[in-house]
């Protein structure tokens, strides 16, 4: 599985540059999809010097001890988004207020002199780098597709890999070979969710 050298170093074999770009390429196309935090921008800088950018992150993950792996700024940092808002404190208030059709004047009529704040509760959200996500999806690549490979189909419906049924499967699972010609690593959720 794991190619080491003899001084304990990962060896170009078992995580080529190639494997890099499809890695790149899939995370990008998966962070496309994601609505939680604002990816174009990070992914357009990357792509400003592709090459370099991937062969500079292709040695790092060569390097021994897996430095790159303790690194925060290698990983990314975090944020909070707002998950739900109990307006309820203010219900009292209102006063016969109706709504306004514009949600930024209703917000000015009903909540911009109470001095109650209501309470709210955030979601812990990690915002990665794009080296972080690449190496995200280079691990499901490489070894997360032989755990969902394993995972009967008839009790997990959502987030499973694209698989190939035209070509030979992985002889370390039962089912077909992860997807490498798609664009996203997951099945579209939409119909897994209706079933």
């Amino acid at each position: 599985m794991f190619k080491l050298s003899a001084n304990g170093r990962l060896t170009g074999a078992f995580i080529s540059l190639g494997d890099l770009y499809v890695a790149y390429r899939k995370a990008k196309v998966e962070a496309y999809y994601e609505n939680t935090h604002f990816h174009a921008l990070a992914f357009t800088e990357y792509e400003q010097d592709l090459h370099e950018n991937l062969t500079r992150l292709h040695q790092s993950l060569l390097k021994p001890g897996f430095a790159w792996a303790f690194d925060l700024a290698f990983i990314g940092d975090f944020a909070y988004l707002p998950k739900s808002i109990d307006s309820s404190v203010w219900e009292s208030q209102a006063d016969g207020h109706f709504r306004a059709l514009d949600p930024l004047s209703d917000w000015e009529q009903r909540f911009h002199e109470s001095t109650i704040r209501a309470p709210a509760k955030l979601r812990l959200i990690i915002r990665p780098t794009v080296n972080f996500q690449i190496v995200s999806a280079l691990w499901i690549i490489k070894v997360g597709h032989l755990f969902d490979g394993v995972i009967k189909p008839a009790v997990s419906y959502g987030n499973r890999l694209r698989r190939s049924y035209n070509e030979f499967g992985d002889p370390r699972v039962d089912g077909p070979a992860i997807n490498l010609t798609t664009t996203g690593l997951f099945a579209p959720y939409f119909s897994a969710y209706r079933t």
